[in-house]
């Protein structure tokens, strides 16, 4: 079971109590998030996570804030956080041309997670425009008018490169999803979940960051 958004930890308490309820009938959780909150009972949601899916934008100091209006400490800390308590990482990169396509933030990257025993691979995720209708259809301006796909030739460089930190080549036989792999059925506009074809559904669930929600267990 995987908990998006948004940004779940925007909704900690639901989070930590739909994890929670959700190992206690033995289901595995994921926790896809950008590790912008690294406190207080956003790290609880921790203590019922299987997996992390952390979103790491870039490892440039400069385009980080431009990128999310923020500063990466938080970002970099979650991972810390992770290594700690050995919770199973995947990290999630979306290569962006103009922006976060460039070779030497690439390789540092590669180099800074390499470093870390809990994660287990990257996932490089190419840019695409298949969500730009939405912007149209809400009458809002596409923030990234103008930028193509990145090819998929330049995505297999990409993981090429990167695999010499951490496995990314997908797919390969270590790499095919699992059954306890969280498979993700919704697309972003800006994230992709990846170009593989799940082989098994799961269950996905996004969070939304303005209504605060509640489980109770019957």
């Amino acid at each position: 079971v995987t908990l998006s958004g948004g940004e779940p930890l925007m909704q900690a308490d639901f989070a930590s109590e739909f994890f929670a309820l959700c190992q206690a009938e033995g289901l595995h959780t994921a926790l896809d998030t950008s590790g912008i909150f690294c406190s207080g009972r956003a790290l609880d949601v921790l203590n019922h996570t299987n997996l992390v899916l952390l979103d790491i934008k870039t490892m440039d100091p400069d385009l980080y804030p431009r990128l999310t209006g923020q500063r990466q400490d938080n970002n970099l800390r979650f991972l810390d956080e992770l290594q700690q308590r050995g919770i199973p990482t995947w990290v999630r990169h979306v290569v962006v041309p103009g922006l976060t396509d460039n070779d030497e933030w690439l390789h540092r990257l590669g180099e800074h997670v390499a470093r870390y025993s809990v994660v287990e691979k990257i996932e490089v995720l190419p840019y695409h425009t298949l969500g730009t209708f939405k912007y149209q259809e809400l009458g809002l301006s596409y923030p990234l008018e103008g930028v193509d796909p990145l090819p998929a030739d330049r995505t297999q460089a990409v993981r090429q490169m990167l695999s010499a930190y951490k496995p990314c080549l997908y797919p390969h036989p270590s790499q095919r999803p699992r059954r306890s792999d969280p498979i993700s059925l919704i697309d972003a506009p800006f994230a992709p979940t990846g170009d593989g074809t799940p082989t098994h559904p799961m269950l996905y669930a996004s969070c939304s960051t303005n209504e605060p929600r509640s489980i109770h267990k019957k």
